[in-house]
């Protein structure tokens, strides 16, 4: 399965009348995060502000968990888990994500289209898998999706079952799986390295 898929001040005399829109509102929030990062900044050598806050979608197949790169340089571990599927808001300028049984990545601007795993055991040190990132806006939010490099496709009118497997030390470990028709599913990355079986 070693694939790879191809701050502003207002002064006036008299009324002001204002027609709030949803992109001003959206304009506003962002304003608002970048502010405290401005005032910190003081009256020393000017700071770089945090982007803007963006969302984590996991389409991997695979559970992860992710911590602020902030507090991991400070040895705090705050880890939240983000199961396949879902997505998560942040307000962070990068993080520290990991999926288990790999070594962590770090994932911040500018993001790279592939970042490349090591398994984190000896056994299968030797072997990389990939992961692809798709980043895009959403109004003032940065959505980055995480994407398996091999999807599985049930094209067929009936539901398939089939069975991933991964020699792991000396034993072999399956996963069975059942598609319904139409279903695309993400094949879990620890199964990259693998192959594939009919049930």
């Amino acid at each position: 399965l070693d694939l790879g898929r191809r701050a502003l001040d207002l002064g006036v005399r008299g009324n002001l009348e204002f027609h709030v829109s949803t992109s001003m509102v959206a304009a506003a929030l962002a304003l608002s995060h970048r502010l405290p990062a401005v005032m910190d900044a003081g009256t020393g050598p000017r700071q770089a502000t945090a982007f803007a806050p963006f969302q984590l979608h996991n389409a991997t197949g695979t559970p992860l968990s992710f911590t602020p790169l902030s507090l991991a340089a400070e040895g705090q571990p705050a880890e939240e888990e983000l199961p396949p599927g879902e997505t998560a808001s942040l307000a962070s300028a990068g993080l520290l994500v990991s999926f288990p049984g790999f070594q962590p990545l770090e994932l911040q601007p500018p993001f790279r289209e592939r970042y490349r795993l090591w398994f984190g055991h000896a056994s299968r040190a030797s072997q990389i898998v990939n992961v692809l990132a798709e980043s895009g806006k959403r109004g003032v939010t940065t959505l980055v999706t995480l994407h398996s490099t091999i999807v599985l496709h049930n094209t067929c009118a009936d539901e398939v079952k089939l069975r991933l497997c991964r020699r792991d030390a000396q034993a072999i470990a399956s996963l069975p799986l059942a598609i319904a028709p139409g279903q695309r599913m993400p094949v879990p990355l620890e199964f990259q390295c693998g192959w594939l079986q009919s049930s």
